[in-house]
């Protein structure tokens, strides 16, 4: 076989080594003393050298390391003989070493360079599972992403990888399944060599709707703008150039608005083909819901998510990032004049008279601010841009449409304003609380306006089944379903393709105003208005006792506790100073609690000084202050 350097140099210092171990052997008798140590090293040398014929190992350097320590002691008088191979063994140990190191270095380098995917999850009652993934990477031919099981893998916070696939969803979704994360294992030898890297941070999402403007905000752009805030802890820099990568075929409406959480999209229908696998150094699923307000109903009626923890002030930070990434400014529009806007539709759910409505508005808002500059703008998403009614809404004081995904565009409106939902007949607004639990959030006056009156509504049987059309169904489905929209009202909604409620949603609406006939049930709509405009002017006020609401008052300071006693009895004396955050607080009722042991209370309370009578030795007490019906925390003492 081919010998290295290395090996040729090693093999002729050993024979030096071996011929002079020799000599010393034929030498006389003068060196017997050494004999039984030079027949030792001899045999080990030897012994090395049938050892390096085959390969070299950390074991072999022990033979040179012994014949340097053997070739010391009484046998010194016999170091010439030895130097020569003595030099070539140390010169050759150093050169071995190297090498050895060399290839230590490149065998610990490939390990640690070879590609391999980790994943660190997290758990929380709002967003459920969500994962950072480190070399997480898509398989474009077959929509799939993979996890590359390597020597250096990381898996934290999860039992095994097989459970992300049934645990983490790419939607914000409540209750739904179709957004489950799909995901392969496959070892590293897998990956091919030409596979492309995306450096930057993304997040990864599906979206739900995005042709529906209400699934659009609630679903995927409010979460994926505060799931980035998350991601890189409002860094603006780390923000611009976050990617988001959605599994979605194409980019579809609104898309304008997805650019305004990112400019780095990916859409997955977008990638080259030849790029079969695109891994993502830093990657991370599962959305922030904490804005997440409602749910759809896919197993029970749909409704309203109690979050205590997401407030008015979080969605302005998002519509105020979305009016500048718009270019839609804070700009007097008209003379101050006050507007209102009503969202039309020309396809269905249309409102009938929708310029006598314009009219009863531009009346009304005259009558109760005493101004003559108002106008009403009718607007809509068939001949208005996106950017447009955004604009006008975010400068209105009121909005009007029927019920319909366009009302999230009552996310723009300021806190003085007003939102009047229209509802179709035979539909009670509790069955569907969207818009409602949006006004309640962010502050806005919300009133409903409700046709119950059948004469003034048109129903579509001949829609198509999706737009609430009935001619699909079996004919006594039909009739009942008719028969049914004038003898009960819908109050509950489960999803999603239930056709009495879509039947009903999508009637066409007149509104009643006061020139009609009387003999009516539906509401005026002009004293819906007015009532509105009332309640805003009390709104922002409502608002902030909201937040107040969430504070309460800390520890008390300074609590201590004494007994006295006198000719008849025990007297417990309990004092204590305020919390030091009470004055910061605005509290209009301020009161203590004290909770004792082995006490029966005595003379009364007041906000500083306890005083009880008992003939107990030793007593427990805790206070706690209590604000506007916000208690504090127990303090405890021993008296």
């Amino acid at each position: 076989m081919l010998l290295h350097k290395y090996e040729v140099t090693l093999l002729l210092v050993l024979f030096i080594v071996a011929l002079t171990v020799n000599a010393i052997d034929d030498s006389g008798n003068e060196r017997q003393g050494c004999q039984a140590k030079q027949h030792d090293l001899k045999s080990k040398i030897y012994s090395f050298v049938d050892a390096y014929s085959g390969k070299i190992c950390l074991e072999d350097r022990k033979y040179i390391n012994i014949v340097r320590k053997e070739n010391t002691g009484h046998c010194d008088k016999h170091n010439n003989l030895f130097k020569k191979s003595k030099d070539h063994l140390n010169i050759l140990d150093t050169e071995i070493n190297l090498n050895n190191s060399t290839q230590n270095k490149e065998r610990n380098g490939q390990m640690l360079d070879q590609f391999s995917s980790s994943v660190w999850c997290q758990k929380s009652l709002e967003s459920g599972l969500r994962c950072h993934f480190h070399n997480l990477c898509y398989l474009t031919h077959i929509r799939e992403f993979a996890f590359v099981f390597g020597s250096n893998s990381i898996i934290y916070g999860i039992s095994n990888i097989k459970t992300l696939s049934d645990n983490l969803f790419m939607s914000s979704l409540i209750d739904h399944n179709h957004f489950s994360f799909p995901l392969s294992l496959v070892p590293a030898k897998a990956v091919p060599s030409n596979k492309k890297l995306i450096n930057s941070k993304t997040l990864i999402m599906a979206r739900f709707k995005p042709d529906n403007l209400l699934h659009t905000f609630h679903d995927d752009l409010l979460p994926a703008y505060f799931t980035i805030k998350e991601i890189c802890n409002y860094n603006p820099v780390c923000e611009k150039n976050i990617n988001i990568f959605l599994s979605d075929e194409n980019e579809m409406a609104h898309w304008n608005l997805f650019k305004t959480v990112s400019d780095k999209i990916i859409v997955s229908s977008k990638l080259s083909k030849d790029e079969t696998w695109v891994c993502f150094k830093e990657s991370y699923i599962g959305l922030n819901k904490m804005s997440v307000w409602y749910h759809y109903g896919f197993d029970k009626p749909q409704g309203p998510i109690l979050n205590e923890n997401f407030f008015g002030h979080n969605l302005d930070e998002y519509v105020v990032h979305t009016l500048n990434e718009l270019s839609i400014y804070d700009k007097k529009e008209e003379n101050d004049a006050i507007t209102g806007i009503i969202l039309s539709r020309h396809n269905n759910r249309k409102i009938i008279n929708e310029v006598e409505v314009s009219h009863e508005i531009k009346r009304t808002l005259t009558k109760f601010y005493k101004n003559e500059n108002i106008r009403i703008k009718i607007m809509s998403l068939e001949k208005d841009s996106i950017q447009d009614i955004i604009h006008e809404i975010s400068h209105a004081k009121i909005l009007v449409g029927m019920h319909g995904s366009a009302l999230i565009l009552g996310i723009f409106l300021s806190k003085d304003s007003v939102l009047i939902e229209l509802w179709p007949y035979g539909v009670n607004p509790s069955a569907a609380t969207v818009i409602r639990t949006l006004c309640s959030i962010k502050g806005i006056t919300y009133a409903s306006w409700v046709n119950y009156d059948f004469q003034n509504t048109i129903p579509h049987p001949e829609y198509p089944p999706h737009y609430g059309g009935l001619n699909h169904l079996p004919k006594p489905l039909q009739e009942k379903i008719l028969r049914e929209l004038q003898t009960s009202e819908l109050s509950s909604v489960i999803c999603c393709d239930n056709p009495n409620w879509l039947f009903r949603i999508y009637q066409d609406t007149e509104v009643l105003i006061e020139t009609k006939l009387k003999g009516h049930k539906s509401e005026y709509f002009q004293k819906v208005v007015l009532k509105s405009l009332k309640q805003s002017e009390i709104h922002m006020n409502k608002n902030f006792n909201k937040v107040l609401k969430l504070m309460f008052p800390s520890k008390v300071i300074s609590l201590n506790c004494h007994i006295t006693k006198s000719t008849n009895q025990r007297l417990q004396y309990i004092q204590w100073q305020a919390p030091w955050n009470l004055q910061h607080l605005g509290c209009i009722d301020i009161s203590y609690e004290v909770t004792q042991q082995n006490m029966v209370p005595g003379k009364g309370i007041d906000t500083s000084r306890s005083k009880f009578k008992d003939d107990v030795t030793f007593v427990s007490a805790w206070v706690t202050c209590v604000c506007d019906g916000n208690i504090g925390p127990d303090v405890y003492v021993l008296c």
